[in-house]
């Protein structure tokens, strides 16, 4: 247990680490004074520019890829506490008076780590809603529901499904959702901006 939680506590602190706003202050901008006021990667390119916006998406998914896939090296359930961890860090940095970002791109990394199949089909239903919508969060919203559906059917086609891959997709999807509802406010009232790649 005291393994669980320190692996817990460290993908909480990786995760924590408030990339869009260093990015934005070395910039000489707080992010959160503009836009959506996220710290995430989509207002950070909205306010600084695409290859700022592009940076923080790198550096937040390894936040998440990086410490889950070592930690499942040991152990899944090694890599569940530290994914776990690290998305929570992400949307609840310490840093930043517990207001962090959506989560979707730690999300994503941590799920990379530890079931990429499943990872991969996500991202690629993030793709294609952007471009159908060009609304990111009804992009991450979607990627985010079908991962239990993804979970199970690459767990079934690989032999690995499991209770905790399933538990962990349903608490990475509820998650991101949830961190979402403002956004899905805006989008019935059709007062979200639109993204475009």
């Amino acid at each position: 247990m005291s393994i669980l939680l320190l692996l817990f506590l460290g993908g909480f602190l990786c995760g924590s680490i408030p990339t869009g706003y260093l990015i934005g202050r070395a910039r000489g901008t707080d992010v959160r004074m503009h836009g959506s006021g996220n710290i995430g990667a989509t207002n950070v390119a909205r306010v600084l520019g695409k290859k700022c916006g592009a940076l923080v998406l790198f550096v937040d998914t390894a936040k998440g890829f990086v410490p889950c896939y070592v930690a499942a090296q040991h152990d899944f359930a090694y890599g569940i506490c530290t994914a776990i961890g690290a998305v929570l860090g992400h949307t609840f940095t310490p840093y930043l008076r517990f207001r962090g970002g959506r989560g979707v791109a730690t999300a994503l990394g941590s799920v990379l780590g530890l079931m990429p199949v499943a990872g991969l089909l996500c991202l690629g239903v993030w793709v294609i809603v952007l471009k159908l919508t060009g609304y990111v969060s009804l992009a991450s919203i979607s990627g985010a529901l079908v991962l239990p559906l993804w979970t199970y059917g690459a767990g079934r086609f690989f032999g690995l499904l499991s209770v905790p891959r399933l538990a962990f997709a349903l608490v990475i999807s509820a998650t991101v959702v949830i961190r979402h509802i403002p956004n899905l406010k805006r989008l019935f009232v059709k007062g979200e901006p639109k993204f475009r790649l």
